[in-house]
């Protein structure tokens, strides 16, 4: 009776240990299940939003951004649109515009500086077409530029799209004075005669040195050149006359001078170009056209 009171007593012990053994490993396999659910579920839904580009999404990466040609007639309108302007030293109000701070956006443009970019080339056209523009009173044979209105309007939304301005009277666009707005007729009208240049003056010179395309724009940059010159002969009539090239609006920091009859803006860039400063003109593309929204100081 004792004999099988301990034989129970030591069987009962080793069926403990057993089921204890069985604990890590069903533990195991848990995890082992969950670990691989686990995967699954990360392998379907993670990687699928996190997908790697297929080679047309690689593709349109590539062409996103391509340098243009800085002689096209792309992007030689698109400056010349707004730097014309800004090369006029017969223009105080106007002249150097673009380069005149880091920065201009086109929100911080005046009203008057709007038009008188949008009227500049119609103003042009009448220096080079007298008869085109030209309008006399009665008993007055002097004559005074009349430019139309609505190509004054068409121009500003081809250079700077849909934007609000006022028909403000426009200072000293050139020296045929100033330009004021007729609300009758629709015409802008020059309150001096036209007229000639004589005598020393300054200069603005420009070179396009880079033109990149993005997806949705375009970047201009140029190079710029503040000049000087003098007119001037010595005793025996030759030329003597000079350029003196600057880096600022304000012909301080002196870059360069040379005989005006051996000046070449090439050279200048070539010895002296890093000694200028750079701007960046900014263009959006907006419904199928690019218009101007800042130029940038780099």
């Amino acid at each position: 009776m004792d004999n099988q009171i301990e034989n129970q007593v030591e069987v009962q012990p080793k069926k403990q240990k057993s089921g204890k053994g069985l604990i890590p490993v069903v533990v195991i396999l848990v995890l082992l299940v969950l670990g691989l659910v686990g995967y699954i579920v990360y392998d379907k839904v993670f990687t699928n939003e996190i997908k790697e580009p297929d080679k047309t999404e690689i593709k349109e990466e590539t062409v996103k951004s391509e340098n243009l040609d800085v002689s096209s007639n792309e992007v030689v309108t698109l400056f010349n649109e707004v730097n014309n302007l800004s090369k006029n030293s017969h223009s105080d109000a106007y002249y150097g515009y673009l380069y005149k701070q880091n920065k201009l956006d086109i929100k911080d443009m005046s009203d008057d500086l709007i038009i008188a970019v949008g009227i500049y080339d119609e103003h042009e056209n009448c220096l080079n077409n007298y008869d085109s523009c030209l309008q006399t009173t009665p008993g007055n044979e002097v004559g005074y530029f009349v430019i139309d209105g609505t190509k004054v309007q068409n121009n500003i939304k081809k250079i700077f799209g849909d934007i609000n301005y006022n028909n403000v009277k426009i200072n000293n666009l050139d020296c045929t004075g100033d330009y004021e707005y007729d609300n009758n007729s629709k015409l802008y009208k020059a309150t001096a005669p036209a007229c000639g240049y004589a005598g020393d003056g300054n200069l603005l010179e420009t070179r396009i040195v880079k033109a990149v395309k993005n997806s949705n724009s375009i970047d201009i940059y140029v190079k710029v050149a503040f000049e000087h010159y003098i007119l001037e002969s010595d005793a025996n009539g030759n030329d003597t006359s000079m350029r003196y090239v600057y880096s600022d609006l304000g012909q301080k920091n002196e870059v360069y001078k040379i005989k005006q009859t051996e000046y070449d803006f090439n050279t200048i860039l070539e010895k002296y170009g890093d000694k200028l400063d750079t701007y960046k003109l900014h263009y959006e593309n907006e419904n199928g056209e690019y218009h101007f929204k800042n130029v940038t100081k780099q």
